[in-house]
């Protein structure tokens, strides 16, 4: 009996390393990874053309050149399209309600990305070129920079509207100042551009902006 009880230890104690190396996950487990983010320069809030000069010089352009755009000049145009310029919060384009219900997306040749205006910073989403995809224009496919505004489903559409409106009348603005050419558009491959951004049926694109430097 005592030799029974010795060799019964003996057996728990040898399988205790094999147990509780199968209770270890493995080196090699996939981990869940944070998206990478980029923090955007400090919009320059000092520069550009006077507001009726550059109402004089809005137009809509549809002949762009490939240059890029710098990250200087992105980020002023999205803080002039809708940053913070308040300390409560509050942004550079008016929301009813103070919703701020629109959130900017970007396709460019290095990704997909979205713009928190509140961290000043690129959100990554994808690190895939998906203008081809997401344009029917050829004319499109050139342009360095496209923007969506996307609105929440159970939001309101008559306001998400007014909003995208203000926004990318703002963008045009700055656009105008700056040398850039841009136009806006509701054809779009919305599908395409849905799985580009990753969104899903809580969200909708109200509509698009092409943006690059004019050819």
């Amino acid at each position: 009996m005592q030799k029974s009880i010795v060799l019964a230890l003996a057996l728990c104690a040898a399988a205790a390393p094999l147990l509780a190396q199968e209770a270890e996950p493995a080196a090699d487990a996939e981990k869940p990874t944070e998206p990478v983010v980029i923090q955007l320069p400090a919009p320059d809030k000092t520069g550009g053309k006077p507001l009726m000069q550059a109402l004089d010089a809005r137009k809509s352009t549809r002949a762009f050149s490939e240059k890029e755009i710098s990250m200087e000049t992105l980020s002023s145009l999205l803080w002039a399209g809708f940053g913070v310029n308040r300390d409560d919060g509050r942004r550079t384009a008016p929301t009813a309600r103070n919703t701020q219900d629109i959130t900017i997306y970007l396709l460019t040749a290095k990704g997909a990305f979205m713009y928190d205006a509140k961290a000043n910073t690129l959100v990554t989403i994808s690190k895939d070129d998906a203008r081809d995809a997401a344009a029917p224009q050829a004319w499109a496919k050139k342009a360095p920079l496209m923007l969506y505004f996307v609105q929440p489903t159970a939001g309101n559409e008559l306001f998400g509207a007014m909003h995208a409106g203000s926004i990318y009348q703002n963008i045009s603005l700055f656009n105008a100042s700056e040398g850039l050419g841009d136009v806006v558009v509701g054809t779009m491959n919305r599908d395409a551009v849905a799985k580009a951004l990753g969104l899903n049926e809580t969200q909708r694109i109200v509509v698009g902006q092409i943006v690059g430097w004019p050819q």
